[in-house]
């Protein structure tokens, strides 16, 4: 089966490497307070009773919460969280199996991950709340946002939002992720190598590439096939019945199917000469945009 390169942001670049490798919203003013120290924290997932790290950094009632993309953590959040704590009160969470936090459960499906942001929420005290997810985070914010029984302002989805979302049988899905069992550190570093441009910052590729590289590779391989496997037009559709204002942030490394994605109610915003990970390449930019779509 021969799968299209405009398929899905994060998937097609897997295809892509794989094809290669045969060939060869209210917010609330903060009153001039001074931020609080981050705190680090714990809270138990009620998916598999695993330790969820996160951190809460600055004041106030309008909450954002950061949800990282696929054998990531919190930390590629940093310069957003610099950016926004003076203002919000700022979660950034490591899904888990990610990061600080636990391993020891046996799920690492999309369901999984959303309990871990829901169980991480139920902690925090707000007034507004606005879920950004990046890639893979992205289906884990709309599945977040679409069964919160808490009202959320504003939805962010960065860069995995491209084409409408096919879903995998599993005798494609194993297809693509046969190469990360049989070498999970260099496949990962040479999929990781599709997600930029030709000029990317070499240094930030490799320093990307080396941390995903990292990752628990059975965790990373039952998320990778349970993404593409997921059916998310259920989400998509308790979506519409809420009053979110929806978002997505792309970078133009592949084009953006505009009208499908307006039609599902969001609003789209291009970044270009970027590559996938937007927040940190293009920081000035992303922070100014994301700012602007914050504001009330």
């Amino acid at each position: 089966m021969k799968l299209r390169l405009s398929t899905i942001i994060l998937f097609s670049s897997l295809i892509t490497f794989m094809s290669c490798k045969e060939k060869v919203k209210t917010i609330e003013s903060v009153d001039s307070k001074m931020p609080e120290a981050p705190q680090e924290l714990l809270v138990k997932s009620s998916e598999g009773d695993v330790d969820i790290h996160y951190t809460i950094e600055g004041n106030g009632n309008a909450v954002i919460v950061f949800i990282h993309g696929w054998s990531c953590d919190q930390t590629y959040w940093r310069e957003q969280v610099a950016y926004f704590k003076n203002n919000y009160k700022v979660v950034t969470i490591d899904l888990g199996g990610h990061g600080k936090s636990g391993i020891n459960r046996t799920d690492w499906s999309m369901a999984s991950f959303t309990t871990d942001v829901l169980d991480v929420i139920n902690t925090v005290d707000f007034k507004s709340l606005n879920i950004i997810g990046h890639s893979m985070g992205a289906m884990v914010a709309v599945d977040v946002a679409s069964k919160i029984d808490k009202n959320v302002n504003t939805l962010v989805c960065v860069d995995y939002l491209k084409t409408s979302l096919p879903v995998f049988p599993p005798e494609v899905t194993e297809q693509m992720v046969t190469p990360f069992r049989a070498d999970f550190v260099n496949s990962t570093k040479g999929f990781v190598g599709t997600m930029f441009l030709s000029d990317s910052d070499s240094t930030l590729i490799a320093d990307i590439s080396n941390k995903m590289s990292k990752a628990p590779a059975e965790v990373a391989i039952m998320a990778m096939k349970g993404l593409v496997e997921r059916d998310f037009s259920s989400d998509f559709e308790k979506l519409s019945e809420k009053n979110i204002d929806r978002h997505i942030i792309n970078s133009n490394m592949q084009p953006t199917d505009e009208v499908h994605y307006q039609s599902l109610g969001f609003k789209i915003h291009i970044i270009k000469d970027t590559g996938h990970f937007v927040m940190i390449e293009k920081v000035t930019e992303f922070n100014a945009l994301l700012d602007e779509i914050l504001k009330p």
